[in-house]
């Protein structure tokens, strides 16, 4: 299945730290996810990582187009290495 593709700016905690970060934001069913890893190969890009949003904190920014912003820190749910 393929996605259309916007992005978030959002800060994500990971190992004790926060950062901003800009990530990719997709829609399933008139869910927002964001994509913090993708699985990608010859003819395919799945969400492998992926974190649901609330989307009463989720914003569309005036400007520029297909970018929003995301209200909460999010954590990182990837395992440390």
């Amino acid at each position: 299945m393929k996605h259309e593709v916007f992005q978030v700016m959002c800060l994500i905690r990971r190992s004790g730290k926060t950062a901003l970060h800009q990530a990719d934001l997709i829609f399933i069913e008139g869910q927002p996810y964001i994509v913090i890893e993708w699985l990608s190969g010859p003819g395919i890009d799945i969400p492998d990582v992926k974190v649901p949003l609330d989307p009463k904190l989720l914003h569309k920014l005036p400007s520029p187009d297909r970018v929003y912003s995301y209200e909460n820190p999010i954590d990182d749910p990837r395992p440390l290495h």
